[in-house]
């Protein structure tokens, strides 16, 4: 997206760890894919299947935010992942894992791939090892009904600049999330950006997915007030509403003087 430097902006990029979330609801499916599925009888799969997906809520629910496992052998091997959001508490993590760990097993009780994605958390396994990979085949996009009909190229500047920021923000960090938010002065409103990487992918991979993410928002989220985007590995988002909890009150003149050394405004 191209950023429009004259725009009088402040962003502040957040630190982890910030508040608690727990008065969101986590409850709300986004997106469920049930795949490659097999017959009833192979007892091994069935097995290995609820051995992983159980290991990984057993990480989370001893105080994890993200966890990996893997259970079996050669081609009856179910590798799995789960995560929470980066800025979730403990109670929403813990509590969304449980929403996906049944929606999983109850929608998708014979496939040996599977993915749910809820507000604070994603659940995948596969009978392929996929850890570390940016995997970007799947993508779904969701732009806001609400779009941008006054100054709209200073609004899609100023998200533009949230979501490279968020993305900046994002890469390089364990826990792979960002969060950015600008004022935008003509539209008189905040634009908040988020962003998380699965966390087996290294700065490389992280950075890949969500480039692909950013080209996939310019063309679908254009003029749009918010747009949430999810893949196999990334997630990108950007609202005029908050989507997260701040961890302390904005400094715009830091964050002006923080963008102009890195380049952002001029």
């Amino acid at each position: 997206m191209e950023f429009s430097y004259k725009l009088f902006i402040s962003v502040l990029l957040l630190l982890l760890p910030i508040a608690s979330l727990s008065s969101h609801n986590s409850s709300s499916v986004y997106q469920l894919v049930c795949n490659k599925n097999f017959t009833n009888n192979n007892n091994i799969l069935q097995v290995n299947i609820k051995n992983t997906v159980s290991n990984l809520a057993a990480q989370i629910y001893n105080n994890n935010t993200y966890a990996i496992s893997s259970f079996g052998v050669g081609y009856d091997t179910i590798y799995g992942l789960i995560q929470c959001r980066g800025d979730a508490s403990n109670e929403s993590c813990s509590s969304c894992v449980a929403n996906a760990v049944n929606q999983i097993q109850t929608l998708c009780p014979s496939s040996s791939e599977s993915r749910v994605w809820y507000p604070f958390c994603f659940l995948r396994y596969d009978n392929y090892k996929f850890f570390g990979q940016a995997d970007s085949s799947y993508t779904r996009v969701w732009p806001s009904a609400l779009t941008a009909t006054a100054h709209s190229e200073t609004f899609n500047a100023a998200v533009g600049l949230v979501l490279d920021a968020t993305m900046g923000s994002a890469v390089g960090k364990d826990v792979k999330i960002g969060l950015v938010l600008t004022y935008e002065v003509n539209y008189n409103r905040t634009v908040y950006g988020i962003a998380q990487c699965t966390r087996d992918l290294d700065d490389a991979g992280c950075s890949y997915c969500l480039e692909k993410a950013l080209e996939a928002m310019s063309n679908d989220c254009k003029n749009h007030l918010g747009c949430h985007l999810i893949s196999n590995c990334c997630m990108f988002r950007y609202e005029i509403y908050d989507v997260f909890v701040e961890a302390e009150s904005p400094n715009p003149s830091h964050a002006v003087s923080a963008l102009v050394s890195t380049g952002y405004l001029n």
